[in-house]
C-alpha cells in the first residue's frame, strides 16, 4: 500500500474537518454542518478561536500538495439558516457534509484521493480522485 507524508497530512486534514464539523454542529449550528471551510474558519461571537486552523480556511485549501475542499453532502437539506449560526457563517448549516482531498498533481504530489462525510470515516481511492459525493457503499476506508 502506498503511503507518503503528503497523504498522511491529508488524512490529518480530513480528521481535522471531521472534528471541526462535530464541534460546529453541536455548539454553533443546531446540529447542522458547515458547507464551506471558510465558515469553519470563523470564530463564534465573543470568541477568537475558530473551529478549524487557518491553513484550512479557504475553499479549496492547498496543503502538502493536496487540494482540500468542503461541500454540502449529496441530498443535504438546510438545518440552520445562515443568520442563526453562532459565527455569522456565509452559508446555511446543512444536514450532512462531504470533504475531499485530491493531489494537485497525481503521481507527483500524491497518488491517493481521500473523502469523508458526516459519518466521520475516511475513504480513499488509489486513482488520485477522491470517492464521489455521496461516497458509494463498498468504498475502501482507512483502518
Amino acid at each position: 500500500m502506498f503511503h507518503s507524508g503528503a497523504s498522511a497530512a491529508e488524512r490529518g486534514s480530513l480528521r481535522a474537518i471531521n472534528s471541526s464539523e462535530s464541534t460546529y454542529s453541536s455548539s454553533c449550528a443546531s446540529n447542522g454542518y458547515a458547507q464551506k471551510l471558510a465558515d469553519l474558519a470563523l470564530a463564534p461571537s465573543g470568541s477568537t478561536a475558530a473551529f478549524i486552523s487557518p491553513d484550512l480556511a479557504s475553499d479549496p485549501s492547498i496543503k502538502s500538495g493536496y487540494s482540500v475542499s468542503l461541500a454540502a453532502g449529496s441530498g443535504a437539506t438546510t438545518v440552520t439558516a445562515t443568520t442563526a449560526t453562532c459565527n455569522g457563517a456565509g452559508a446555511a448549516a446543512m444536514s450532512t457534509y462531504y470533504a475531499a482531498a485530491a493531489p494537485v498533481t497525481i503521481g507527483s504530489t500524491g497518488q491517493r484521493g481521500f473523502a469523508t462525510d458526516s459519518r466521520g470515516t475516511i475513504f480513499f481511492s488509489n486513482t488520485g480522485t477522491p470517492p464521489v459525493n455521496p461516497i458509494p457503499a463498498g468504498s475502501t476506508f482507512l483502518q
